[in-house]
């Protein structure tokens, strides 16, 4: 397989909330005050690529108390969209 690209979007709920997101155990993403533009429905974008058929990724909010894992197979699922929500 050669290399494939997995766009994450950050999206609601996002309030000034520091974010970390690990894609198979390395950390891609570290940033304080993540904020929702709810204008457009979005706080940030990560690109990452890979060479593997599926990822395991992790997303923290560490003031939330916040941690959610999710594995994906980057070929049918190249698009991510991660939304925080106060229903759980």
């Amino acid at each position: 397989m050669g290399t494939t690209t997995i766009q994450i979007d950050l999206q609601e709920g996002f309030e000034k909330d520091t974010v970390q997101m690990f894609i198979d155990g390395q950390e891609v993403y570290n940033e304080q005050k993540v904020q929702t533009r709810y204008q457009i429905s979005h706080a940030d974008t990560i690109k990452y690529e890979t060479t593997h058929a599926s990822v395991n990724i992790e997303i923290y909010l560490s003031e939330k108390n916040i941690k959610s894992t999710i594995y994906i197979d980057v070929r049918q699922t190249p698009y991510l969209g991660i939304n925080i929500s106060t229903d759980g």
